[in-house]
């Protein structure tokens, strides 16, 4: 049993690596690139969306859900995974686990828009923070909550 609990360790530990490398390679990311990139799933799911409604969209429309996709991938999927990865690892810590834990995902919030001043064409964002943040926290909150359910 105890090396199955290790091997898990590990892999969240490389899961967590890996998605840190990529918030902070995205955060750092140039504005053009970002948005050519955001474009490629916009276009997948704009054209889920006309399939489906059968018709054009009006110009707001696609605004709208170039907006969402920009938000829903770039910020709240990376950062929830990340958030799920890091509290796996966290609740190892023996003192204040989840203190460390959520000042270590405002810190990355944070981080994340302050690279975005330096990668040109971006825009630093409190909204973004707030919603990277909460992402990151959405997972572990509910594990936390369900383990003071239970004792």
């Amino acid at each position: 049993m105890k090396n199955k609990a290790k091997k898990q360790k590990i892999i969240f530990l490389i899961l967590w690596g890996i998605s840190l490398l990529l918030i902070l390679v995205l955060s750092f990311t140039n504005g053009e690139i970002s948005h050519r990139e955001s474009g490629f799933f916009s276009n997948i799911y704009l054209g889920i969306v006309r399939f489906f409604l059968n018709r054009e969209l009006l110009e707001f429309e696609i605004n709208n859900i170039q907006f969402l996709v920009r938000k829903v991938i770039g910020h709240f999927l990376l950062f929830l995974l990340h958030g799920w990865f890091s509290i796996k690892l966290f609740l190892d810590f023996k003192k204040h686990p989840t203190f460390i834990f959520f000042i270590y995902g405002l810190a990355l919030s944070s981080l994340s828009e302050i690279l975005q001043l330096f990668a040109g064409g971006r825009t630093f964002s409190g909204l973004d923070i707030a919603l990277d943040f909460l992402s990151f926290s959405y997972i572990p909150l509910l594990i936390l909550l369900r383990n003071k359910a239970k004792n």
